[in-house]
């Protein structure tokens, strides 16, 4: 599996855990909203302390990522900033349910969503 660059300046949700010991979580990103996107879920200040303005989720940046690779890059970069408040999970589960209410999902992303959403309700 091929990775993406990322980008320093964007903050990424992690939308589901590694599952069965396989490693690998979806991520997606969210960036400033610009005028005329309106097909996203949208995040306001105050939502997040990293949201300053106005962001929405880009469907574009969802992928899998390798969680000992981001683990072992967030050790060796001081600059990475990691955060995991309660609070964050509600609107984890909002933003799992917009992707999967966005159509733009691929089969097995939406699975794997599935199945977090499965989880979090145990």
């Amino acid at each position: 599996m091929r990775e993406k660059v990322y980008h320093k300046a964007h903050l990424y949700f992690i939308i589901t855990c590694p599952q069965d010991g396989d490693g690998w979580a979806l991520v997606v990103c969210a960036t400033t909203r610009r005028p005329g996107q309106t097909r996203s879920f949208v995040l306001h200040p105050g939502d997040h302390p990293a949201i300053k303005a106005d962001s929405i989720l880009s469907y574009a940046s969802l992928q899998l990522l390798n969680m000992e690779k981001l683990a072992r890059a967030y050790r060796a970069t001081p600059k990475l900033v990691w955060s995991e408040r309660k609070s964050d999970d509600v609107h984890i589960r909002q933003i799992q349910q917009a992707l999967i209410d966005s159509g733009m999902l691929a089969a097995r992303y939406e699975e794997l969503i599935a199945k977090a959403q499965e989880r979090s309700v145990d």
